[in-house]
């Protein structure tokens, strides 16, 4: 993905996951369709991908406003899967499990998440994503992409909080 698109859905995403829960289901959809598109249209245009992309999450963040349960799980389950792999190679960790065990992993403690405590695991998980998106943009070293994910995730979490008592 564009370092701009990860900085932009990041940051949104940090700050406002758990009030805006259909952009984080759109998010979800997003991170998906880009990833789909990559795989299924290799030797496309950037462009195309993303407008690709762009439809699945739009699709995504309007089913959420009609089935709001539904597909909040299963963008947990997504969104868990995706930043099971992710933090994996985040963090260079050779668990020695295969990447589908892993992102199953993910995804059963993301739907978990999102379906026994709603508000928090949205939360939670939106800004574990948006610190990701944020991180992975940045050309640091991993010992600093580490420090700063964590950094990010706690004031995402932290502002989040304060926007759900206000």
């Amino acid at each position: 993905m564009s370092t701009f698109v990860n900085l932009v859905l990041g940051s949104i995403l940090l700050v406002a996951g758990r009030k805006l829960f259909w952009l984080f289901v759109g998010a979800v959809g997003f991170i998906v369709g880009f990833t789909l598109a990559n795989n299924f249209f290799e030797g496309e245009s950037e462009s195309t991908i993303l407008v690709i992309a762009l439809v699945v999450g739009i699709i995504g963040a309007v089913l959420a406003l009609f089935f709001k349960k539904v597909l909040v799980g299963i963008a947990g389950f997504v969104a868990g899967g995706y930043l099971a792999i992710s933090m994996v190679d985040l963090l260079e960790w050779v668990p020695g499990l295969p990447d589908w065990m892993l992102f199953t992993l993910g995804g059963i403690i993301g739907v978990v998440l999102v379906s026994v405590l709603f508000g928090w695991g949205l939360i939670i998980l939106s800004s574990l994503v948006g610190a990701f998106l944020i991180t992975e943009s940045l050309p640091l070293g991993s010992v600093y992409t580490t420090l700063i994910y964590f950094v990010l995730l706690l004031v995402g979490v932290m502002v989040q909080m304060r926007f759900t008592r206000g």
